[in-house]
């Protein structure tokens, strides 16, 4: 019986190996040997965009040496990364100015670690956790943005309103390019995790819905043909849920 018990427990544990999933990524002290700062103390913003540089060397000289987000070896510094990044906040004491150059940084780490993370369809299996992420943040900054660009039109002087809304329009186009690309995650070519791609969904649905009375007319129509041809046609039926309800709620929103 107890031998029997053993064959049962080790075949359990032998399926439960098989099924978990590989990590290439270094540990903490592979990373400082290659010139990347401790996770201890406080980055620089130079500091961290010479990571995200450094990120991409190492990966030239191996295949998927990148920190993970779950990992064991390397979720800390995956998760010291993001922490690094400018993130915008309310009630800080920090000019609309200042808050630009920050969000603008913001954006140019992001798209370096993006594409550092992933092209392909390997790699786009393999970090999807990471991506999705990377990704969720985007979101996250260009709703808080948007909301601190029209509040910044309302509250401010006259003469720096009146630029602010001037720009609007390029600000808008700018704001529909994020949604756009965010949404074509969602395409079966895509190899995100199904798991990964429903937390996105989320993470769209949450944030635009905050600042959809903000959009213009001409990207709105772009964003629900988009949204309602995921709605009838993805592949994962979790995401077609998801979106569905975020276009009943946008609905009650416009009427």
């Amino acid at each position: 019986m107890k031998k029997k018990l053993f064959v049962s427990i080790l075949f359990i544990g032998i399926v439960c190996s098989c099924k978990r999933e590989p990590d290439y990524s270094k540990t903490l002290q592979e990373y400082y040997d290659f010139g990347l700062p401790k996770i201890e103390r406080k980055w620089s913003y130079d500091e961290l965009e010479g990571s995200a540089k450094l990120l991409g060397r190492l990966k030239e000289k191996d295949s998927l040496p990148l920190p993970k987000l779950n990992s064991k070896k390397s979720g800390k510094y995956f998760k010291r990364i993001i922490s690094a990044l400018p993130r915008l906040a309310n009630g800080d004491s920090l000019s609309y100015k200042r808050k630009t150059r920050d969000f603008f940084f913001f954006q140019k780490i992001i798209k370096r670690l993006v594409l550092v993370y992933g092209t392909t369809e390997k790699e786009q299996e393999y970090y999807s956790n990471e991506l999705i992420e990377l990704n969720k943040l985007t979101l996250e900054e260009v709703a808080n943005m948007t909301l601190l660009y029209y509040d910044t039109i309302e509250q401010e002087s006259v003469d720096y309103a009146d630029q602010l809304e001037n720009s609007s329009g390029q600000f808008q186009r700018s704001v529909l390019t994020v949604l756009e690309a965010s949404l074509q995650n969602h395409e079966s070519h895509i190899k995100y995790k199904s798991d990964d791609k429903i937390k996105l969904a989320r993470a769209f649905s949450e944030n635009i819905a905050k600042i959809w009375h903000l959009i213009d007319i001409d990207s709105k129509e772009k964003i629900l043909a988009q949204v309602a041809s995921i709605a009838e046609q993805n592949e994962i039926g979790k995401v077609q849920s998801i979106y569905s309800d975020f276009l009943e709620t946008i609905e009650s929103k416009d009427r």
